[in-house]
């Protein structure tokens, strides 16, 4: 037996004098399991409306020449909000795919680590030690995305979508360490042998504002998108 296993099997040694007590947590488990790690997360766009002004036709020439200038003035306004061919093909060809692979093992590591311990843990095919060791694998994965999120950056957008880019990334950071927390009270959970109600529903609210923060992000996410043309808004 390696030296980590015998750490890891040394706390737990005075837990044999209270036979059942495990078995009787995995009801607070399986609860845990239903509200804090199955989670789905549904969200929908919505879709701006812009006030359109109308003017009345013009009397005279002089008036009509006014309102002409004032159209041209408003056409330029518009011409100039519109994204760049050199803007939009960066986010489509580097900052998307960039941005997408860090959500993807932001989801990797919940359902591939976190879900499945627990999982194992309430049909008795993880033990405790081996959760434990788990949960701060998880701890140590976020806290290593979060400092790849934070490297996160773009001076080829326009100021209105690197300002959103900035809100992402600070969101998305957030949910990472939340998790990262989460999994950290986690492991003192099964370390100690702490499996009272209270201490489930705490890392639920913790996995709960990770969840905030998420989906937040996303919103941010998907304005860059429309404001560069990617989604098609419907009226």
């Amino acid at each position: 037996m390696s030296e980590e296993k015998k750490v890891l099997l040394a706390p737990n040694e005075n837990e044999k004098k209270k036979p059942g007590c495990f078995k009787g947590c995995l009801t607070f488990i399986i609860i845990f399991i239903i509200f804090g790690a199955l989670i789905s997360a549904c969200f929908g766009d919505e879709t701006p409306t812009e006030d359109v002004n109308s003017t009345n036709e013009p009397a005279d020439t002089s008036a009509k020449s006014s309102v002409n200038k004032q159209e041209s003035k408003e056409k330029d306004t518009t011409d100039s909000s519109k994204p760049s061919a050199d803007e939009v093909g960066y986010y489509k060809n580097e900052l998307g795919p960039e941005l997408d692979a860090i959500q993807k093992e932001y989801d990797r590591i919940w359902n591939e680590q976190w879900i499945t311990t627990f999982n194992g843990i309430s049909d008795g095919s993880v033990n405790v030690y081996d959760a434990y060791k788990t949960m701060t694998f998880i701890e140590t994965n976020y806290t290593a995305l979060s400092k790849n999120i934070k490297k996160i950056e773009s001076n080829n957008l326009s100021k209105e979508n690197n300002k959103l880019l900035e809100e992402y990334t600070s969101k998305l950071k957030k949910a990472s360490d939340y998790r990262s927390f989460a999994a950290s009270e986690a492991a003192k959970m099964f370390d100690n042998g702490d499996f009272k109600p209270s201490e489930f529903e705490s890392i639920k609210n913790i996995v709960s504002m990770s969840d905030n923060e998420m989906l937040s992000a996303i919103v941010n996410r998907v304005s860059i998108e429309s404001n560069l043309g990617l989604i098609e808004t419907t009226e």
